[in-house]
């Protein structure tokens, strides 16, 4: 986000591959509102956020695992199935000395990988 922030992508622990599997990125929209997948332990190690699937299917190759740094961990846990992706921008543009548009990026950015590896799911209010 600013300075020497890093941004909050995804990334694989053993390998920096890209989108292996091709799938495009889910479209992240400012009223979604979004929780993480019950499928998904996440354990802190180091100055990272480890999320590993526990089922077949969720990330996009059996077996892999992900770290999130400090910005990405920032907005997992703001990701309570609660606060609306922009209330999330919001309490963001509070921590961090960065353009609305840079932080908006970065969210919807971390948060479309998520959605299509299946570390998220959208939350769907009846």
């Amino acid at each position: 986000m600013a300075g020497n922030q890093k941004t909050g992508k995804v990334k694989k622990a053993a390998a920096k591959a890209g989108n292996k599997g091709g799938a495009l990125k889910k479209a992240i929209e400012l009223d979604d509102i979004y929780c993480h997948s019950e499928d998904v332990v996440v354990r802190t190690i180091e100055d990272e956020l480890i999320l590993v699937p526990l089922v077949a299917g969720i990330g996009s190759v059996e077996g892999e695992i992900y770290a999130l740094d400090e910005t990405g961990r920032e907005i997992w846990n703001r990701m309570d199935g609660r606060k609306t992706v922009s209330e999330i921008i919001t309490d963001l543009e509070k921590t961090y000395q960065s353009s609305e548009r840079s932080i908006q990026s970065d969210v919807r950015g971390l948060m479309g990988e998520l959605a299509t590896r299946m570390l998220i799911q959208r939350r769907t209010i009846a």
